[in-house]
């Protein structure tokens, strides 16, 4: 398991959570994101007891099998990969009352990311979004930005490492017709002069 350190902390929206037990869709984002935290251990979940309500609250409603809930609680209260933490002040920025809770905790937890699919914090102005110090994105952007940012760019560094830095590098992040981000890059050519 990574370092808590590594890991990317992060507030899911209930929307997040509930699209995880609800989609049986291996390509669904939100599972993805999900297994992210759950199984590979590269999330850092920021969760208040109030938000830990709302996740067992609405999936109760779903009809959810109680066990599967009973120990999404249980990890919520015993994982080493869930940071709690006491509310500050309430943001009012949001079109929706219910979301100033979310960046309330994402805003105290130093979270990097609000991660969700409610289109009235997607769609903050950026003068809105200037305010937080963490970003509001979708959990595609979060798979996103995570690929680019991992095994890629440690195989370019690897690789720079390798070479012994010999060359001036410039680097290309780019995305392919089906979206998926990838990497290239171009040697200059190396200064001959004395």
């Amino acid at each position: 398991m990574p370092p808590r350190k590594e890991r990317i902390a992060v507030v899911l929206d209930t929307n997040v959570i509930v699209g995880y037990y609800l989609s049986h869709s291996p390509r669904s984002a939100n599972r993805k994101v999900f297994r992210l935290w759950r199984d590979q251990r590269k999330l850092q979940l920021i969760v208040n007891d109030d938000v830990v309500a709302e996740y067992l609250e609405v999936l109760s409603r779903l009809d959810i099998e109680s066990l599967r809930i009973q120990r999404f609680a249980e990890r919520l209260r015993r994982r080493e990969t869930v940071t709690s933490v006491r509310l500050g002040p309430h943001f009012t920025t949001s079109r929706d009352p219910d979301d100033a809770l979310l960046l309330a905790i994402a805003a105290v937890g130093k979270a990097q990311y609000l991660v969700t699919n409610d289109r009235d914090l997607l769609d903050l102005t950026p003068s809105q979004r200037r305010q937080f110090k963490f970003e509001i994105i979708t959990p595609q952007q979060l798979l996103a930005r995570r690929q680019v940012s991992t095994p890629r760019l440690h195989r370019f560094l690897s690789f720079i490492l390798a070479m012994g830095c010999m060359r001036t590098y410039h680097v290309f992040w780019e995305r392919d017709r089906l979206g998926r981000c990838f990497c290239r890059w171009d040697a200059y050519p190396q200064d001959t002069r004395n």
